[in-house]
């Protein structure tokens, strides 16, 4: 299993350590590079976001296992991508899905839908947490909408704001509960500057509520 990000402050990251606790015989690698993974295992899966991988080198990695008799499965944490990455899509075997629409997106491609597996992912856990209501100030009767990842541009958390918007505008009350990491470099700290603009231009200064701007939260953090 390949996955850049294991080990470091990464929801992709933090998923596959928790996969390959429940599995067996795994092999696990941060690097892509066939020099790095080798090509003694039968199947290689790709924990897959394109901000993750080098396309030149990945693809050549792909192109190299399939040459050899292998399997390759991208397990894909994204909707986009950029074009560059559609070298590698068309080579791969298997494709996990978590995003319903990514279906649509890989048959659009001439992806066959025998080759495109979905596991749903969310949380189990649905009865109200009145305490972190209580910890963030969020009324009892209000609605709430969660949204997690990184601040990045493409990830496109001001869509969320419009929709916010759009719902106060029509008298719900609703919330915005933002658990986020702004990465320390420019182009992260740009959009977070950015989003934090737009939700004071947008007068939702009381509606959204930022957890963790400046930290990693793991998933055992957000769900405990």
């Amino acid at each position: 299993m390949i996955c850049p990000s294991i080990g470091t402050p990464c929801g992709i990251g933090d998923y596959t350590s928790d996969l390959i606790k429940e599995m067996k015989n795994v092999d696990i690698s941060r690097g892509c590079g066939v020099e790095e993974i080798g090509a003694t295992n039968d199947i290689y899966i790709f924990q897959f976001e394109y901000a993750l991988y080098n396309y030149v080198q990945s693809s050549s990695t792909v192109r190299a296992l399939k040459a050899a008799g292998k399997t390759v499965v991208l397990s894909m944490h994204s909707y986009i991508w950029h074009e560059e990455f559609n070298d590698l899509l068309w080579q791969v075997d298997y494709f996990i899905i978590h995003n319903p629409l990514l279906r649509g997106r890989l048959k659009a491609m001439g992806i066959e839908s025998g080759r495109i597996f979905r596991v749903d992912m969310g949380v189990l856990k649905t009865s109200p947490n009145q305490k972190t209501r209580v910890e963030l100030g969020i009324p009892a009767t209000s609605k709430v909408i969660s949204a997690f990842g990184f601040i990045e541009k493409h990830k496109n958390f001001n869509m969320l704001l419009e929709v916010l918007k759009l719902l106060r505008s029509g008298g719900r009350d609703v919330k915005l509960l933002l658990v986020s990491y702004a990465k320390n470099n420019p182009v992260s700290m740009q959009a977070n500057a950015q989003f934090n603009e737009k939700v004071k231009s947008m007068d939702l200064s009381g509606d959204v509520i930022r957890v963790a701007e400046n930290e990693f939260i793991s998933m055992e953090d957000v769900l405990g």
